[in-house]
């Protein structure tokens, strides 16, 4: 890939990264990104890997793993493992890739 191709990805991988994390800025996210290569003068592709290995908490199990139908009681009803990040609690970027594809796979299927 090119640097210019390598950048735009990063901003893709950030750009996700926000959204899923509504008190994540982009300074914040370019931040912890910085923190985990450890300096500035890596080059683009060291940054992307960074980007896409960052482990994300999971908004639809809200980072507890479990995959819940609904609240009764101020209980959580859980009905199994979170599809989304796998039971983990956090999604990296092959998560949420896979997660885009099912996405389409099943919005088109319809």
């Amino acid at each position: 890939m090119t640097t210019e191709e390598l950048r735009l990805e990063y901003l893709k991988i950030r750009e996700w990264g926000i959204c899923d994390q509504r008190n994540l800025t982009a300074a914040r996210f370019d931040a912890v990104v910085l923190e985990k290569l450890g300096t500035a003068d890596a080059d683009p592709a060291q940054w992307v890997a960074a980007a896409a290995a960052l482990r994300i908490r999971c908004d639809p199990c809200g980072g507890s793993g479990d995959y819940a139908v609904g609240v009764e009681n101020g209980k959580r009803l859980i009905r199994g493992i979170c599809f989304r990040c796998e039971g983990r609690g956090v999604q990296t970027h092959a998560d949420r890739l896979r997660n885009d594809a099912y996405d389409r796979l099943n919005f088109n299927s319809r």
